[in-house]
């Protein structure tokens, strides 16, 4: 890997957007989720504190997916693909590289992830489709309306979901990211010391 500088600045900016949705997790906890919960209403404006909630909660949906960013942008100087930081769009380039006859097993792995059909029919554990969910909300959130709040609009009907529902997804996303992130941070140090 040629470009160590560019890798090593990447990695600090991973610790540090680390701190941040740790941070915001733990003002999360500060609140009375279950009684929070107990009083939603998806017909009503949100409670001050489900408000603090998902103010925090949007934070770390939006840092999450610069760090699906920032494993594109390792992978790319990891592979030596050479291409410019601001035409890597993650989700491409892993569908890119996940085929062909150079396809990589890795990139592949992140890809199939990346486009799981929905599916929380698992109860008590994890949920298929989180990034997809989560990714369409942000897409909403900036294109369409916040799905925090209950709205009829020429585009769609939108019903506010408990903050739990989203809470659980975005936890499940932010593990599976920092997952990839450790297996090809790992795979990049293991072949420094080779």
């Amino acid at each position: 890997m040629r470009n160590c500088l560019a890798y090593f600045d990447k990695r600090k900016n991973i610790k540090d957007l680390d701190r941040k949705i740790k941070f915001s997790f733990e003002k999360i906890l500060e609140y009375n989720l279950k009684n929070i919960y107990s009083t939603f209403n998806p017909m009503e404006v949100a409670v001050k504190d489900e408000v603090k909630v998902i103010y925090y909660m949007e934070n770390i949906l939006f840092i999450t997916s610069i760090l699906w960013d920032l494993l594109a942008q390792i992978c790319n100087i990891y592979w030596e693909e050479y291409i410019a930081y601001d035409k890597i769009y993650y989700k491409s380039f892993f569908n890119n590289r996940a085929q062909g006859k150079s396809a990589r097993p890795f990139a592949k792995k992140v890809f199939d992830y990346l486009t799981e059909d929905n599916d929380v029919s698992n109860i008590n554990g994890k949920w298929n489709g989180n990034h997809s969910y989560l990714k369409d909300m942000r897409d909403s959130m900036t294109h369409r309306s916040s799905q925090n709040i209950t709205s009829l609009t020429n585009f769609e009907l939108n019903m506010r979901v408990p903050f739990i529902y989203i809470l659980k997804r975005l936890i499940e996303d932010y593990n599976q990211v920092f997952l990839f992130l450790n297996e090809i941070l790992n795979d990049i140090e293991k072949n420094f010391d080779s």
